[in-house]
């Protein structure tokens, strides 16, 4: 067994440095050794700095680059946090039929967009219909559509909402009939639906419709119970 320049070997060596700087202290090291553990106590304690240095200085210097990361990841969340913001609590959205829906985090369409097109033969969802607005649904209410079926509306759930069935078929449908007037004669008819929603409730308590119908802007507000 030997003590070399990198440190003490392994097989059998029952001293540590520690023990060693004590023997060099008593003399009790054999002779020749005493030089050895010096050099290799200087070697370990350069070795050692290098760590150190390594960990707080290269390391550390990692670290501030992860934490300069983190920074730029707040940073994200942030822009994340004001995209959900300029969409109003937006996390999702679904491009259908040429409209624009965009929900939130329970699911809930939050606006509706898009250029009205004419499809006569568009067909139903009765399930859609059947479970819109969910335990929030109540028994004068039906499955209505943001966008009707004869514009071509998508049979996704999420164009089915809990409407009370005589403003579906009252004010909204006058509405409806408007926008379809204008198209068969001839003219553009844009529409955005925002729905409004009383706390976290699936059912809209109104709804409010800003469109076009030849490029002149007009709005229209409803409350979803009788009359709209």
């Amino acid at each position: 067994m030997g003590l070399t320049a990198h440190g003490v070997e392994a097989a059998g060596v029952a001293f540590t440095l520690a023990s060693g700087a004590t023997g060099l202290a008593s003399g009790a090291l054999p002779n020749g050794w005493a030089a050895t553990v010096l050099g290799t106590m200087a070697n370990l304690t350069a070795a050692g700095a290098g760590v150190t240095e390594g960990a707080s200085g290269a390391a550390g210097a990692g670290d501030i680059d992860d934490t300069t990361a983190g920074v730029g990841g707040t940073k994200d969340t942030a822009a994340g946090d004001g995209a959900t913001e300029a969409g109003v609590g937006a996390v999702r959205v679904e491009m259908r039929n040429g409209y624009t829906y965009t929900l939130d985090a329970e699911g809930r369409v939050t606006d509706v967009e898009g250029d009205l097109t004419s499809n006569p033969s568009q067909g139903r969802n009765p399930r859609a219909q059947l479970e819109a607005g969910g335990v929030d649904r109540l028994p004068t209410d039906e499955g209505g559509h943001f966008v009707g079926r004869r514009f071509n509306g998508p049979l996704d759930a999420f164009n089915h909402f809990a409407q009370n069935m005589n403003f579906n078929r009252g004010a909204y449908k006058s509405l409806e009939n408007r926008w379809q007037d204008a198209i068969e004669g001839g003219e553009a008819v844009h529409i955005e639906i925002v729905p409004h929603y009383p706390g976290g409730s699936l059912r809209p308590d109104s709804l409010e419709v800003n469109y076009k119908i030849g490029g002149i802007p007009r709005q229209q507000v409803f409350t979803n119970r009788p009359g709209g």
